[in-house]
Parts: C-alpha cells; structure tokens; sequence
C-alpha cells in the first residue's frame, strides 16, 4: 500500500471511475483497490490466461452497465483495464508486469485528461506529478545508499528543472491557446433546441447541467436575465415554444447612449451548444457577429439563426433597447398565453389564502413571488411530480424543487387570473472576471423566470425561485470549492485567442504600473536586494566541504547508473541478460566466458559504475571516456547483432 506504484494504481483507477456522473464508482473501484492491496497476505497465484478473461469481462460489463445507467460508454475499455489492474495487484509481478500496470494506469490518467475538465483535473495532475517519479524510481531499482565513508545527503527536490518545465508549460499555454490554430469553421445547420433547453431547465441528471464550463462570456453595464429561449405554450402539463413564432428580420436603427441604449459583447466558447439561440437581454437594435447568419427575432424578444458555424474565435455584440415595451398583445397570442389547465378547489383556495385582498394585477404576481422566495425550498434533484396534477403537488406537499417548477407554477397560477405569462429559459450572469471584467456564464448558471404582461405596462419579470437563506462562514468548503471551480474555468478550461489577448492587454498595463511604482522606490528595492543577494551568499559559505563532496558524488553515480543501464539494454538486445540475483562484477563474469563482444567497453563501464556505487574510492576514468565506451559498445554490439 506504500508503494508509490500502486498508488499510482488507484490514481488511474479513480479517473476512470470518474467517466460516470457522480463519485459512487470511484468509490467503488478504491474499495476494490483495498481489497486487492490488503486482502492477500502473500501474492495469489493466478494463471495469466485470467487477465484477458478480465479485460473481455471489465469491458463489456462497463459497456453494459453504462447503457443501463444512462452513463458514458465511450470508455468502457478502461473499465477492463481496471479489473486487469486488479488481478495484477493480485499475483506476484516481475518487471515486466509492472511495466504494464504503470503503462495501464497512465491510460486511465489520460481518461481523466478527458473527461475531468474542472478543477478536480489540478488535483489529481498534482497528484499525478507527485506519485509518477516514486513509481519510476521503484521500477528503476532500489535507490542509492551512500557508504559509511561518505556524508549522508537527503535527496533534495530538483527545483531548477521543476521550474523550467514550469516555465515552458505555461509558455506553450500561453502563446498557443485553445482554438487559437483551429482550421476553420465546421458547419452546424440548424442546431437542436431540446438538448439546449434539457440542459437548462432540470439539472438533476449532472453532466454539463452542473458543469462550470463556460459557454460564453458577455461584457455589458446594467446586465438584465440572458434569454435563451422562451416557452409559452403550455400543453398536457408540458412547456414548450411556440411552434409558429413569427419570426422577423431584426430592424437595426442607430443605438444612441442618450436614448438608454445598451452595448453588449459576446464571446462564445460553446456555438454547438447554443444551437439556433442567440442568447440576449432586452430587445436588441442592433447586432452584429462572425459565426451566424440571418438572424431573426420573434414576439417574445428572442433571436433565433438560421445557420451557425463553429469558428476559433466566435464573437458577436449586441445593442439593447431599456425602455422599449410593448404595450398591446394581439388577441391571438393574449389567448394563447392565458391558456391554462383547469384548478382544482385546492389550489383556488391556496390562491385566496396566499393573496388575500390584494387586487392590483401587478402586486398580485409580486405577492406570489415573494410567498415563493419566503416559504418554499431550492433544491437540485427534487423528486418527480405527478404528471397529472403537478401544480396541486407543488403547492400542497413538496414544496421544493428547481427553478423551472417555480417559474412554471408562477406562470400558470398568473395565467389563472388572466394576466399572459411565459416561462423565459436562459442565463444570470451573476459572477466577474476581477482581471478582465467580462462576466463568465457556465452551464450551471442556467436559470428559468417568468415574465408577465400587464395592460400601459408592457413585460414584466418575475423571479420566484427562493434564495440561500443560509449564512457561510468564511472557512465553509462549499464555497471554496466553487470558488476554485470558477477560476479554473475561466481562467484555464476556456483559455483561448480572445483571453490571450485580453492577458495582454492586462499585463501589459500591470507591467507598465508595476515598473512606475518599482522606479519611485528604487533606492529601497535595491537595498533590499543587496541584502537578500549577502544572506544568500553567507548561507552558501555554511554549507560543508564534505557535504559539497558528496552532492557531486550523488549527481556523478546518478550518471553512472543511466549508463550502466543502456550498457544492460544494449546486451539484452542481443541476448546477455542479467539475472536479478546478478551482482555487476558476476554478470561481467559470464560475458568474458561467453567472449561477448566489446568487452573492454563493457569492463570499463561496469568497474565506473562499481567504484560509485560500491567502492570508497573515486572511479579513475572520466565521465567522457566512459561515454565513449558506451558509444563504441552499442554499436559493436549491433553490428554483431546483425550478422
């Protein structure tokens, strides 16, 4: 269990848990995990042919089991793997078996490099970066031991290459951003409302529902409810858009700053995602973009395309009328949007209790609003409701649910009284990137409203899904998980051409205030350098001679050792293998019996090594001689091998 292999092992395993919504399968496969680390006393002898009964077995289970769950399927050969990893937990491995199961478990990080995109990806690629060079060191071979003539040295962390693949990682991720060498635009004709609007309205499944992947970013003052899509029939207890909206050309006038028009622009990371919809607030005077075509608008003031494409770097902008309303519905849509099941004696009493004498139609819908937002519960997951009378069971028993059910009730309860209702599907950009002030908006900043229309009004919008009532402390988890979640998304997940230039912009004002605040204080900067620089300095001066001697023993034998192990993959190729019970100077022994060839390459290598790694003295030959001898070995050894 403290082998740093194994952990790898369980690693891998909880990635490819992780391809199915939710954590019960990772928590499973760690339970198997612990089974087959703790379980056996000693290795359990198990016929090879076993392994791929369990790969056949793992993958069509995890293929079917999928199905039947509703989960992914895509990955179902990683499930085989992972019963192939534990059968090799199992029974005594050699080195080649560890080589496989350290091979394996990478696959299934590479699983999670795929499927895990939120910041449960840093966790597990610290962790990744924390077991791999454990696991390497366990299949390289026991680690150094120095003799008792030389000064113990604890292994230090290699900080200047840590950093400078550091440095090249995040040069490459900056400079080369998501979507920035996409190769053109990849036609989506049409697009698919339904999955847009399963993905909005009831999150209960998970997946991208609850997912903090941005689907676009949006930069604007005053920002108002994004609508996406508006449902305005309602039929068999079922919302749905109207089937024959009268869609029309947008008129596009002149926005003018004094007239309360309102600039938007809109950075898109998602275009398949939104389909036809083109996500807006307000009614829109103008717009413009460069990954759709002929866009129209409807009565409900959304916007619809009739073709988009998926582009490296999909923006559009938009200007909004504030004060424009309507103020007169046609008798067609007044009826269709007054249609409503009939209510049961219950509910018209719930009614009479909730409004009492209130009569005014516009503090009617805000007294139902608030009796909403005061009495009843938010919650994710909320059990179904009977289809057949879903209001009464709303109203009368659960009382919880997400924001559909309470934009759905409070249309309908409207639409009892006469005042037209619809349910608005879209966004709430609630949340700020502080470096570059445009607004984020994930999948799970969906939300659903109702919007109400009353006579010299015009649309009004209500809102009655209930608020976190509940006070975090500052230390709460939750809220810090989603705060990392939020940073990770923005500031990694949907890095591309548009944030690249942004980061620019933005460093290159910081860059230049930073350099104006470092010149007014130059006097104290440089002597706070200069007494860092001698605090350095003086510390070197109390590392000892003999501890200096021994780090450059430990980086000298480090060399040895590569070398001594492609002398050993040099012989293997040609058929000299060592045995593992072999000390150095005994395999050496059976090559000058065998008359190997390039043995006075091989004798030197082996007795460099041996002096380093055994011997008080120091090797008499020089690293570039021995590296000679290694260059003259591998190539007599294949020229020997091809005849």
């Amino acid at each position: 269990m403290s082998s740093a292999l194994n952990r790898l092992i369980l690693l891998g395993l909880l990635c490819q848990g992780l391809t199915w919504d939710g954590y019960w399968l990772a928590l499973l496969y760690t339970a198997l995990w612990l089974v087959c680390v703790k379980w056996p006393r000693r290795p359990v002898e198990i016929p090879q042919a076993f392994e791929g009964l369990a790969l056949i077995a793992g993958t069509l289970g995890g293929y079917l089991l999928a199905k039947a769950f509703g989960q992914n399927t895509q990955f179902a050969l990683g499930h085989g793997i992972a019963l192939v990893q534990a059968v090799r937990l199992l029974r005594p491995g050699d080195v080649r078996d560890k080589r496989f199961t350290l091979v394996a478990a990478f696959l299934h990080l590479g699983v999670g490099c795929t499927v895990i995109i939120d910041f449960r990806f840093l966790i597990i690629l610290l962790a990744a970066v924390w077991l791999i060079p454990g696991a390497l060191k366990e299949l390289a071979g026991d680690a150094y031991k120095p003799t008792p003539q030389e000064a113990p040295v604890r292994a230090r962390f290699a900080w200047g290459q840590f950093a400078l693949l550091f440095s090249c990682a995040v040069l490459v991720f900056t400079l080369f951003p998501r979507g920035l060498l996409g190769s053109g635009g990849v036609p989506n004709m049409g697009g698919n409302q339904s999955s847009l609007m399963n993905s909005m309205l009831d999150p209960t499944g998970g997946g991208a529902a609850q997912s903090g992947r941005v689907i676009f970013e949006i930069q604007g003052d005053n920002l108002g409810y994004i609508r996406a899509i508006a449902l305005s029939e309602y039929v068999n207890g079922m919302w749905d858009a109207d089937k024959r909206p009268a869609l029309r050309r947008l008129d596009l006038i002149q926005p003018d700053s004094r007239l309360g028009h309102k600039f938007r622009s809109v950075r898109v990371k998602n275009v398949a995602h939104l389909g036809r919809a083109l996500p807006t607030d307000g009614h829109v005077i103008a717009l413009g973009g460069n990954f759709f075509s002929q866009p129209l608008q409807d009565t409900h003031e959304t916007l619809r395309v009739l073709s988009s494409s998926t582009v490296p770097n999909a923006v559009y902008e938009y200007w909004t009328d504030t004060t424009f309303s309507r103020k007169s519905l046609y008798p067609r849509e007044f009826k269709e949007l007054t249609e409503h099941p009939e209510p049961s004696p219950a509910v018209q009493q719930w009614l009479t209790n909730v409004l009492g004498n209130v009569t005014e139609p516009v503090a009617r819908a805000r007294k139902l609003e608030q009796h909403f937002q005061e009495n009843f519960t938010y919650r994710i997951g909320a059990p179904n409701l009977n289809r057949l009378n879903p209001l009464d069971e709303f109203l009368l028993e659960t009382k919880e649910g997400h924001c559909e059910r309470y934009a759905s009730s409070l249309a309908l309860l409207l639409r009892m009284q006469g005042i037209p209702a619809r349910v608005m599907v879209g966004y709430v950009a609630d949340q700020k990137n502080i470096v570059t002030g445009w607004r984020p908006v994930r999948f799970k900043d969906a939300h659903s409203w109702t919007e109400a229309w009353f006579e010299g009004v015009g649309w009004m919008s209500f809102d009655a899904t209930p608020r976190r009532t509940m006070q975090y402390s500052f230390w709460d988890p939750e809220q810090w998980f989603e705060k990392a979640d939020f940073v990770w998304n923005v500031y990694v997940v949907n890095f591309d051409g548009p944030s690249q230039r942004e980061l620019l912009r933005v460093g290159t004002e910081s860059a230049g205030k930073a350099f104006g605040w470092m010149n007014e204080r130059a006097g104290w900067l440089t002597a706070a350098l200069a007494v860092l620089m001698a605090i350095v300095l003086w510390r070197q001066r109390k590392v000892k001679p003999e501890v200096k001697e021994a780090r450059q023993r430990q980086k000298r034998l480090a060399h040895a050792t590569n070398q001594y192990g492609r002398m050993l993959t040099a012989f293997e190729k040609i058929g000299f293998i060592r045995a593992p019970q072999q000390t150095p100077l005994e395999f050496l022994g059976n090559l000058r019996q065998s008359a190997a060839p390039a043995l006075s390459e091989a004798e030197l290598i082996t007795q460099h090594f041996c002096a380093l790694r055994y011997g008080a003295e120091e090797s008499s030959a020089a690293e570039p001689e021995v590296e000679g001898a290694l260059t003259r070995l591998k190539r007599v050894l294949q020229e020997s091998g091809r005849k």
